[in-house]
């Protein structure tokens, strides 16, 4: 029985030995072998696609002097010609220099002994000459211009003579002293505004305005007015001032830059409503004339 084992074992030995030696110098060795390489070169070509591609080359450095020379800035070179040194002029040389300049601004002229002489320039006005006469120029404009005071409060406006009469009534009381100005209107619409103060700017309006708490009242311009006529004092035009009244005006007084008394009628922002009062005063026998305040 051991026998038969161990021929088994050794047939089986040699047949696995046998088909190696075939295989092994066999042509379909070397097919297979190169199947499998050329399948783990695919593989290996697939999996180099993925990476990436890195190319080296030698790049020759620059010479360490060729860059220094290059780099260093280069000092700014800057040539200026130098003025020689003149001599030193002599004292003929400066009296005849001095001499020159004189004749250059001077005009000789002949006398008539013969000799030449500088023309005289004629005097030049000073300069508190010419602000005097400037000043006395001026001076009348800017007292004009001082004087006028077209600036008024408007109290109220009214359509009734009793509702004005209780306006002016009311701020009376208080220190005020108003007057009243018919207004006409195009659509033939009378209205009754009183107004309080005459200023030379807005400005003054307001804070009067602001002082007594006016809240309801408005700052108008109004610069025409109908003038009466014009008094030494206050008493002279006591006549004049009843009339007015009686007739239903509020007449109030002017004073202008001169000391006067001006008595006029109205305040109007236009020229045309002092027009309308003008020919209204005339036909009651009372002569007057349009001013700007």
């Amino acid at each position: 029985m051991k026998k038969k084992t161990v021929f088994l074992l050794a047939f089986v030995a040699f047949t696995i030995l046998a088909v190696y030696t075939v295989w092994h110098y066999s042509p379909l060795r070397y097919l297979t072998k190169s199947r499998s390489q050329s399948g783990q070169t695919k593989i290996a070509a697939l999996g180099a696609k993925n990476q990436p591609v890195i190319v080296r080359k030698k790049i020759p450095l620059r010479p360490e002097t060729a860059v220094q020379e290059k780099d260093i800035p280069q000092p700014l070179i800057v040539l200026k010609d130098r003025v020689p040194k003149s001599a030193p002029e002599s004292d003929e040389q400066k009296k005849l220099t001095a001499d020159t300049a004189v004749k250059k601004n001077k005009v000789l002229v002949l006398q008539p002994d013969g000799t030449l002489s500088p023309k005289k320039k004629p005097r030049s006005v000073q300069p508190d000459d010419a602000s005097k006469t400037i000043a006395r120029k001026t001076e009348p404009a800017s007292l004009e211009k001082k004087s006028g005071r077209p600036y008024s409060i408007l109290l109220a406006s009214c359509r009734l003579p009793q509702s004005a009469r209780k306006v002016i009534s009311d701020y009376q009381k208080v220190g005020f002293a108003p007057y009243v100005a018919k207004v006409q209107f195009k659509n033939g619409e009378v209205w009754l505004r009183v107004f309080t103060g005459h200023y030379q700017t807005r400005k003054q309006a307001l804070k009067v305005k602001n002082e007594h708490h006016l809240s309801g009242a408005i700052i108008k311009k109004t610069p025409y007015a109908n003038l009466i006529d014009t008094f030494s004092s206050e008493d002279e035009m006591k006549d004049s001032l009843k009339r007015l009244k009686d007739l239903g005006y509020s007449p109030y007084v002017l004073k202008n830059p001169a000391n006067k008394f001006q008595l006029v009628v109205g305040a109007f922002i236009t020229r045309e409503g002092a027009e309308k009062q003008k020919s209204e005063l005339q036909s009651k026998g009372i002569s007057n004339q349009i001013i700007k305040r």
